[in-house]
Formats: C-alpha cells, structure tokens, sequence
C-alpha cells in the first residue's frame, strides 16, 4: 500500500515540475527579448572567434551570436542564414514544448521520433552543413 501511496507522490511531483516549466518558459521568452541587446552585446564582448582567425575556416559555434540577435528580433530568415543550428533546436524545444502542454492536458503525445537513427540521421545533416557552409558561400555566415 505504502508503495502505491509513494507512486502517487512521485506523479503528482512531476506533474508540478510540468507546470513550472510550463510557466517558466513563456517567461524565459519574454525575458529574453526584453533584454535581447543586453544579452547579445554581453556576448558580443566575448571577441572574435579564435578558430575562425586562426584557420579561416567557420567553426561550429560561428554565426550563433548573429543567429540568437536575429531570433531575438523576430528575423528567422537571417538567423538561419547566420547559424541554421540555433533556429533548429528553437524548433524542436518549440516541439516539445507542446508534447508537455498536451501531457499536462492528460493526453500525451509524442510528436518528436524517439528512434536512435532519426537523430543520428539529423546529426549527420548538420555535420554535412557545419562542414559545406566553409565551401558554399550561400551557407556561410554574414
């Protein structure tokens, strides 16, 4: 009996983590862009990326402070000219952002492929673009 009563627990714990997140991030978003300069020019200060001096090649990370400024000012198309890596994962945190809200809603759905090869097949895509955009101008960051 006491095992069912800790079951019940442990389920009403994580539905009150949902609802956090459920709240937070909405807030994290408005705050955010709120203070989308702050955050940028913070990150700004950091320089230029070393690897990119140093080889005149793009690195993984380069373009990624261009591509958040751009998402911050609502310009998807530019962000994903800068860095197409940033939009993507806002996309797929979008994502499941919505399998939460249908799983607080008591009716969970799964709207992401939880199989190994589909994120092996999307990593693949993205070391291939990582890779194309120092070779095809039109990937590369501006």
């Amino acid at each position: 009996m006491a095992e069912k009563s800790g079951t019940g627990s442990g389920r009403s714990s994580l539905f009150i983590v949902k609802l956090v997140v459920l709240a937070a991030a909405p807030l994290a978003v408005v705050l955010g862009v709120l203070f989308r300069d702050e955050i940028v020019g913070f990150v700004k200060d950091s320089g230029p990326c070393l690897f990119h001096l140093a080889t005149g090649y793009y690195c993984p990370g380069c373009g990624n402070t261009r591509s958040a400024e751009a998402l911050l000012h609502g310009n998807v198309l530019l962000a994903l000219r800068n860095n197409a890596v940033l939009p993507f994962l806002m996309f797929v945190l979008l994502i499941l952002y919505i399998e939460l809200i249908f799983s607080v809603l008591g009716k969970p759905r799964k709207i992401l492929p939880r199989k190994a090869w589909f994120w092996w097949a999307i990593g693949g895509i993205w070391a291939v673009y990582l890779v194309l955009r120092n070779f095809v101008p039109f990937l590369s960051p501006v």
